[in-house]
This record gives C-alpha cells, sequence and structure tokens, in this order.
C-alpha cells in the first residue's frame, strides 16, 4: 500500500469542531482524531479514542448491535483502503441506552459513510468515518408508509383509484385501487399514457383525447363518463375526473386526477332508461315496484316556467319508497319547490329547466344547503316537451364527501407532520445531550473477569479528581469493603448475577455505602456490557445514583402517614369510648334504677291483688331486663381493660358467653404486659365485634379467640364452626366487617378472611404492628 506520512494533527483541528459526527482515521485504520460532537453522543473522551484501531472503537461505542454492523464497517473501510473511493453503508439500526424507556434501550436509525482524502499524488492521506442519525426520516418514512396504506383503504371502499402525471412526462404513477379497476394486480411501476389510454373503449376514445386536450389548454378541470375494458375483458364504466396543477409563473408542471367505477350506477340508469316508456304512461304497478325496489331516491318533476322560458319552480309529482329517507323531508309529494324550500339556490331551477327544454341528460354532485348534504344526481327528461317532465335519480354521497375531504387534509398535511416531527426530534435529541453532559450520576463499566472496576465517567468527579483515580483502582473486595455490612450480601448477589445475566436483562439494586461514618444510599441499575469469545459475561455497566435524599423524605412522609393514621384512630377510639361510657351510665343509672324500681314495688304486692303467676312471670322478665342491662352496661365500659388491661379483659370476655350455646375459648400469648391502651381497645372492640358476627351469622356452636405478640406485631385470629360463607358475597353481609377492616388500615395492619374448602367454618387472622 502506498502512502504518505500521516498528517499533522494541527491540520485534523478543524474537524473537532465540526458539528457532525466524525472519527478520522489513518491508512492503517488507527483514529487520529474525533470531533466533539461524537464524543458528546458516544459519552467518551478523545485521549481515550485516538491512537486507537478504528475497529474497536467503534465496536466500544456501539456495544449493543450484533456483530454484523462491526463487520459491514470492516468491510467497508478495507473497500475505501483498497479503491480510494467513498462507500456508504445501508441505514442500519443500532440499539442504544436511553432513559426514556422502561429497558434503557432504544433503537435509532443511522446511515455510516466512509470518505478517503488523498494529496496530490493519488496516495491516501486519511480517511473520513462519517456517523449521521436518520431516525426522524426513518420514522417519518414510517408514518408515510401508514397514511399511504390508509388512503389505498378509502380509495378500496369508495371503489375510487388516483393517478398522477409529472409534465411533461409521459410516465404516469397510478394507486393500488386503479389498477385494480382495471383488472390488474397492483404494482409500484409507472405506466405509459399510451398505455393507459388503451384501456379506453374505442367508441369513447376520442372524446378522452378530446377532454384531456382541453384541459391542458386551458387549465379547466375535466369530469366526464366513459367506458374502459378490464384486463380480463370486462366493459365497466367509470367517471373520469382531472385537474392541471401549475407552478407559481402558471407553467403547467402535474395533472392529478381520479378514476371511479360507477358501473352499478350507469347499470341503474340504464334500467330507469329503459322504463321511461313506462314513466310516461303514469307509471304502471310494474314500475312502481321497481322504483321502490331501488336503493336510490326517485322521482319525477313538473317543471314551471314563465314567459320566457326560464325556470320558476317545479312540483313533486312521483317519489319512490326510500325519497323521504334520503332527503329528510316529509309530506313532500304534490308541493312546489317555492312551497318547501323559499330561497332554494337558483342552481337547482336553472338545471332542471336545461334538461326539459334541452333533453339532454345530466349527471352531477352538488351541495343542498337547506339539508347540509351532498348528492350525486342523474337527470333526464321522460315525455315530450310539453309535459316538462324531468326524473332524477340520486343518493346521499355526503359521508364519500367528507372522506375525500379528509384523505386530501390528510395528503396536504403529511409533508408538514414529517417536517414538525423531525424538527421536535432533532430538539428531543439535543436535549438528551445536554441532560447526559448536567447528569450527576456515576456510570461506572466492571471487569467481571479481574473483579475490578474499568472506567467511570470523569464529568461525576469533576470536583475530586482524586477520587475519580480512586475509584479507577478500585477492586470487588474494596467494593464489598465500603458498603453496610448488612447490604454486603444482597451487593454481592448483585455483582454475581451479571456472571449469568441475559443481555437484554437488567438488574437494579438499592444499598448502603459507609464512609467516615457516614452512610449513603446508592441505586445502581446495570446490565451484561460485553462477553467474552466463549459467549460469558466479561463486563457489565451500571448507572449509579446517590439516593440518601429520596430514601430520607420517604422514611419521613412513611413516619408522617403512621402518625397520621395513629392520630385519627385514637381520635376516632376516643369519641367512640366517651360515648360508650356515656349510654353505659345511662343504661345503669337511669334504666337500671328504673328496673330496680319497678322489682321492688312488684315484691311488695299481695298475692290477693294478682295473680301469683303473672306477678312471677313479671319479675322474671325484670330479672332478665336487668341482668341483660347489666351485661350490655359491661360490654359497653369493660372494666377489666382499663384497669388489668387486655389479657384479662379477653379471658372475661369468652367467660361472658359460657352460659349461652355458643362456647368460646380464649388463649393469648406476650401482652401479659400493658400495651398502649388506643391498640388495647382497638383489638378489643374488634374481638367483640366478631363474636357478634358470630352469634349472628355464622350458626356456630364453637369459637376461638387467639392473641399473639410476636416479634413487635399483635397477630389476633379468631374461629369458628359455623356454616362458613361465600368469598364473593363476604361483602354483602353488612358494614360489621367492612368497620373492622377499616380499622385496621388505620393501624397499618393487614385484615384476611377466609373458609375451608368445606364450606363450613371461617377464620379472621388480624396483623397490627407496634411500631
Amino acid at each position: 500500500m502506498n502512502t504518505t506520512s500521516k498528517p499533522a494533527v494541527t491540520d485534523l483541528k478543524a474537524f473537532e469542531k465540526v458539528p457532525d459526527l466524525y472519527l478520522i482515521l489513518s491508512p492503517e485504520l488507527d483514529v487520529l482524531t474525533v470531533s466533539d460532537a461524537f464524543l458528546q453522543a458516544t459519552n467518551t473522551q478523545r485521549p481515550l479514542l485516538t491512537g486507537q484501531p478504528a475497529l474497536r472503537v467503534l465496536q466500544h461505542v456501539y456495544p449493543y448491535n450484533s456483530g454484523g454492523l462491526l463487520a459491514d464497517l470492516a468491510q467497508s473501510l478495507h473497500h475505501v483502503l483498497a479503491s480510494k473511493a467513498p462507500h456508504e453503508l445501508p441505514e442500519v439500526l443500532v440499539t442504544q441506552e436511553t432513559t426514556e424507556s422502561e429497558d434503557n434501550l432504544e433503537n435509532t436509525c443511522w446511515r455510516f459513510r466512509n470518505l478517503p482524502v488523498t494529496d496530490a499524488e493519488g496516495n491516501l492521506l486519511y480517511i473520513i468515518h462519517k456517523a449521521e442519525d436518520v431516525s426522524a426520516l426513518h420514522q417519518a418514512q414510517t408514518a408515510l408508509r401508514n397514511e399511504h396504506q390508509h388512503f389505498n383503504d378509502a380509495q378500496a371502499i369508495g371503489r375510487i383509484g388516483s393517478f398522477e402525471r409529472i409534465l411533461p412526462g409521459k410516465f404516469v404513477s397510478w394507486s393500488d385501487e386503479l389498477f385494480r379497476i382495471h383488472g390488474l394486480e397492483p404494482t409500484p411501476d409507472y405506466v405509459s399514457t399510451d398505455y393507459f389510454l388503451s384501456f379506453v373503449h374505442p367508441d369513447d376514445l376520442q372524446q378522452t383525447l378530446d377532454a384531456i386536450k382541453e384541459t391542458h389548454a386551458t387549465g379547466i378541470p375535466f369530469n366526464f363518463t366513459h367506458r374502459i375494458i378490464r384486463a380480463d375483458g370486462e366493459i365497466r364504466y367509470v367517471q373520469r375526473r382531472a385537474q392541471l396543477i401549475t407552478d407559481a409563473q402558471g407553467k403547467p408542471v402535474k395533472v392529478y386526477g381520479t378514476l371511479q367505477d360507477i358501473t352499478d350506477q350507469v347499470q341503474a340508469e340504464e334500467e330507469m332508461l329503459r322504463l321511461k316508456d313506462e314513466v310516461t304512461r303514469n307509471a304502471t304497478d310494474k314500475y312502481k315496484k321497481i322504483i321502490n325496489s331501488l336503493d336510490e331516491a326517485f322521482c319525477v318533476l313538473d317543471v314551471i316556467f314563465n314567459d320566457e322560458m326560464e325556470c320558476v319552480d317545479f312540483r313533486y309529482i312521483e317519489l319512490n319508497d326510500i325519497f323521504e329517507e334520503q332527503v329528510g323531508v316529509p309530506n313532500v309529494l304534490g308541493k312546489t319547490i317555492n312551497e318547501l324550500v323559499p330561497d332554494i339556490e337558483p342552481f337547482w331551477k336553472k338545471t332542471y329547466g336545461q334538461v326539459a327544454l334541452t333533453g339532454e341528460p345530466i349527471r352531477f354532485e352538488s351541495y343542498l344547503g337547506y339539508l347540509d348534504k351532498w348528492f350525486d344526481l342523474y337527470a333526464f327528461r321522460i315525455n315530450e316537451m310539453e309535459k316538462n317532465h324531468v326524473a332524477v335519480l340520486f343518493k346521499d354521497v355526503t359521508q364519500r364527501r367528507k372522506d375525500e375531504q379528509r384523505l386530501n387534509e390528510l395528503n396536504e398535511n403529511l409533508e408538514r407532520l414529517v417536517e414538525a416531527r423531525t424538527v421536535e426530534l432533532r430538539e428531543s435529541q439535543l436535549l438528551t445531550e445536554q441532560v447526559m453532559e448536567a447528569t450527576p450520576d456515576f456510570i461506572m463499566v466492571f471487569n467481571l473477569l479481574t473483579n475490578k472496576v474499568e472506567y467511570v465517567n470523569q464529568d461525576a468527579y469533576k470536583d475530586d479528581l482524586t477520587r475519580y483515580q480512586e475509584t479507577l483502582r478500585i477492586d470487588y473486595d474494596s467494593i464489598m469493603d465500603r458498603a453496610h455490612p448488612d447490604d454486603r450480601g444482597k451487593l454481592k448477589a448483585f455483582v454475581n448475577s451479571f456472571r449469568t445475566l441475559l443481555d437484554d436483562e437488567i438488574y437494579t439494586l438499592d444499598y448502603r455505602v459507609l464512609k467516615d461514618d457516614t452512610t449513603t444510599w446508592y441505586r445502581s441499575r446495570g446490565k451484561v456490557f460485553k462477553r467474552d469469545k466463549a459467549g460469558n459475561p466479561s463486563h457489565y455497566i451500571s448507572v449509579v445514583q446517590d439516593i440518601s435524599k429520596v430514601m430520607q423524605l420517604e422514611q419521613e412522609n412513611l413516619q408522617m402517614k403512621l402518625d397520621l393514621q395513629k392520630s385519627t384512630l385514637i381520635a376516632i377510639l376516643e369519641a367512640q369510648e366517651v360515648e360508650r361510657r356515656r349510654i353505659s351510665e345511662s343504661l345503669h343509672n337511669g334504666v337500671g334504677q328504673l328496673l330496680y324500681a319497678a322489682q321492688l314495688n312488684l315484691d311488695r304486692l299481695q298475692p290477693t291483688t294478682a295473680p301469683i303467676s303473672a306477678l312471677k312471670q313479671a319479675k322474671e322478665l325484670l330479672s332478665q331486663a336487668i341482668y341483660q342491662t347489666r351485661k350490655v352496661s359491661h360490654e359497653l365500659v369493660p372494666g377489666l381493660l382499663l384497669e388489668f388491661g387486655l389479657d384479662k379483659a379477653l379471658h372475661d370476655l369468652c367467660t361472658m358467653y359460657d352460659e349461652s350455646a355458643l362456647y368460646i375459648s380464649c388463649s393469648t400469648e406476650g401482652i401479659e404486659e400493658r400495651l398502649e391502651s388506643y391498640i388495647e381497645i382497638a383489638i378489643y372492640r374488634i374481638c367483640q365485634e366478631l363474636i357478634n358476627n358470630i352469634i349472628k351469622h355464622a350458626e356456630a356452636s364453637v369459637a376461638a379467640i387467639q392473641v399473639r405478640n410476636i416479634k413487635n406485631k399483635i397477630i389476633l385470629q379468631v374461629r369458628d364452626n359455623g356454616i362458613g360463607f361465600d368469598p364473593d358475597n363476604i361483602r354483602s353481609r353488612g358494614i360489621g366487617l367492612q368497620m373492622i377492616e377499616d380499622r385496621v388500615k388505620l393501624l397499618n395492619g393487614i385484615f384476611a378472611i377466609t373458609s375451608p374448602k368445606t364450606g363450613k367454618g371461617s377464620l379472621v387472622t388480624i396483623q397490627i404492628p407496634l411500631s
């Protein structure tokens, strides 16, 4: 290879300030220098790249792509070395790191070029490797393809094809639907104008040529109907529309038009013309049956002229069944248009008057203002001139016109959309680069083979270069020594996980680091960065963030939430207990005393003044009322709970039901010492409510209450052997369980209720933390 001496570094300094992404390579394919834009885009430093083999650098900056890209780049560079000619690679997708997606990866589209620079004798001085992000163009092209597909779908629905001819060229581009209208399979090829015209029916060819010639001469759009002979020999009727597009100087530059298959409409019109004689015989039964079977509206008009033979009005003398559905106006038959719409547009009278006078049929589309609808109409004279009868066959095409307008808007706005999206993407890219420059996070590459840190971003240590050098020398053991003793196990597992992790897996860890009695929280997110020849992970890369302030705020927020919940619960419990004491005192001092007085009065009654059985029954009822009053008063204000605590109060609660049909056992563990009063009251009231639910709903004979204090957590379990419940309908039993669940939530606890598969019995489990 003939080469000259390498150019001086100062000769290449200009490339470093170029805003594009450049690598300047020597003929030996070593990096001579790098543009600043390349360094920013790849988050690298110039000293780390200059002097390095180009392929090693390219492998480093495009680490997430398969070896196919690197092989293509190598082949392109060797091609430039051999031919001394520029070489460009096809556009490729490159996977890069980003913070915008969940997996921290983003696919972008790139174009790579390798350009040789030679001296006057043709000797190679250096190679310019340029990388260009064409993602915006790639996305715009994708959006354009999608819009084009929507356009094709709309054309297929309306059976409308479009064509375009760039002047003065002789070739025409067809839409997919236009191919199908001609009985052909769609292709991307252009067709000649002669080929286009070869499908026109021979009897209609001259008319078609005259219309095209007139449009080219006058610039007036044409719109006419003719026949075509499809590739399969079938004759179809089409509506051809076209207009001439000119530049700013008025020079024709393009012809754009549409072709709509209207065979079905024409056949219907021909059928109507065939019935013309029958219409003139005042509409026989057969004629009425036919017109009423049409899926288009039909009417016959009696056109009214003045002395100057100008149409001044017309009367509806016959309608088919679908007329009112299409028009939306009832009771039209026999009325004139002046009666129905006094301010009707003059166009309608003029058009129908011309058909009546000339006998020439006319097809047209027009907007009817008072109905706010578009109609496709075909008007023809059906009788001798003196009777002035005009028939009109029409249908509502408002939706089709809206669809066409929408298609035009899509075509007009597509380029503006692409341009706006391109600007947006460029601005987004610039913002991303600025964010990367300003990020305070640490980016680290760790060698799993040597167990040492191999790379960290210097910008994160710009205020402490000593620490930067120290970090570059840190090894696996040092990382573990710095970690908080409680976090070393999970940090070790974090590092070791990358030895078996897949390429697309990302692992995250929050851990603490101790330094000079100061604890700092860090969050590390990493993935496999590189593999050895055997395919085993050799390096992983991680982004490390200082989250100490975040953890502190989360802890403070949690504590505030717990304090608020505690205050709310205490306030609720205190209010409830005050109300319970008030009710208990009212029962004891009010209702209870009255019942005692009634019993004393009954005791003084003599058997002679009242039947003995009645007195005995009254005394028994009063005794039961006094017992129930004492029991309710005791339940409302459990003295044992206030004086001796939860342990004795729960056992006393269970013994209260010894004389009932429900046997309740009670066991406690670890609650001999007094708990905070609001905790004791809450647990006691929950037990009361659960026992009441068992008595009311469970039909149980045995129940058990178990309360344990395990590792500073109260675990309450209440079982019964009753009828069980349907888990799907548990909420329908009333507000009791909901009140218990709400109270447990205020205590920051967990509430669960289950029933065995047999459907017999139930188990309520509640966990309440004491701290």
